[in-house]
């Protein structure tokens, strides 16, 4: 977020250029954006953002064309079937106008450049998967988050591998004993809300809810 305020990416017209198309950032990046200026910054690189999205948002909105909104002048004469039919064409394309103003034509940019250096990260894994030695250092390890485990299995279909077929079970077996762990937690968590229970030794499964939700 610090880097995306320095002068040399709020001069780089290309990149604005994907803010504007992007009308912006995610809610998320868009809030943190803000938080990293006013924690360390005077404010002005979140106005330069700001002023971009909110002007390239107004001029799609006046695009629209609001004039096919107007009601036919002997409109007790039409067929109401077929007025009917026309006005909900008419919404659908207005909706579809406004979502483009609003929405933008990609995904945050921040989110995209992230995105890219998941997927550097996970192809770089599934070829040293694809080693024997680190396969068996592996077994020990914690747990992908889901979305990560969803996608690097995805990228297995893809990726030139020798031992696919090691690397395909590696992960599923290191992830099944992450969430097998992550049950006997919660089991143990909510055994010891009983109030026959609830006065014992607590362990690390008091954490339970907050440790799930970083594996997620």
């Amino acid at each position: 977020m610090e880097y995306l305020l320095t002068n040399e990416v709020l001069m780089d017209s290309e990149f604005k250029q994907k803010v504007v198309l992007a009308r912006g950032f995610c809610n998320y990046h868009m809030h943190l954006l803000n938080q990293t200026t006013h924690r360390a910054l005077d404010g002005l690189g979140y106005a330069l953002y700001m002023k971009d999205i909110v002007e390239s948002i107004m001029e799609q909105l006046r695009l629209l064309p609001l004039g096919s909104l107007s009601k036919p002048e002997n409109e007790s004469s039409i067929n109401i079937q077929g007025w009917g039919e026309k006005r909900r064409h008419i919404l659908q394309r207005l909706y579809k106008a406004v979502k483009h103003a609003v929405q933008g034509e990609r995904s945050c940019p921040v989110y995209e450049s992230l995105r890219s250096l998941e997927i550097i990260c996970l192809h770089t894994l599934l070829q040293m998967l694809d080693d024997e030695d680190f396969r068996k250092d592996c077994q020990s390890a914690k747990a992908l988050c889901l979305p990560h485990f969803l996608s690097g299995v995805g990228m297995i279909l893809s990726d030139k591998l020798r031992n696919w077929v090691e690397v395909a079970r590696t992960p599923i077996e290191v992830e099944n004993m992450g969430l097998q762990t992550a049950a006997n937690y919660f089991s143990e968590f909510i055994r010891k809300q009983d109030w026959n229970t609830r006065s014992g030794p607590r362990g690390i499964d008091v954490n339970a809810n907050t440790m799930a939700l970083d594996d997620n």
